[in-house]
């Protein structure tokens, strides 16, 4: 991520929402080790640099904040895959 220069913020959100998303088993894929919540740091430190909300609030508020939501999404990830 550190690598991006066009847009390094949307870069670091997108690889953390993957790892939330790998992490939150939706049902796709396979049961990943490590953890691909274990390695978010440099992620979260490039978000907070270029975006002052996200310096507020810590990885581990924003993950526990996220899981609220995993049933919602879960269902949209199976509505796309089943039409359902």
């Amino acid at each position: 991520m550190a690598a991006a220069v066009v847009n390094p913020a949307l870069v670091a959100i997108v690889s953390l929402s993957d790892r939330l998303g790998r992490a939150s088993d939706l049902g796709l894929g396979y049961a990943e080790q490590p953890d691909p919540t274990d390695s978010w740091e440099a992620d979260w430190k490039i978000l907070a640099d270029k975006c002052p909300l996200a310096a507020e609030i810590t990885w581990s508020e924003f993950a526990k904040e996220s899981a609220n939501y995993v049933g919602e999404i879960h269902k949209l990830v199976d509505a796309m895959y089943t039409g359902g």
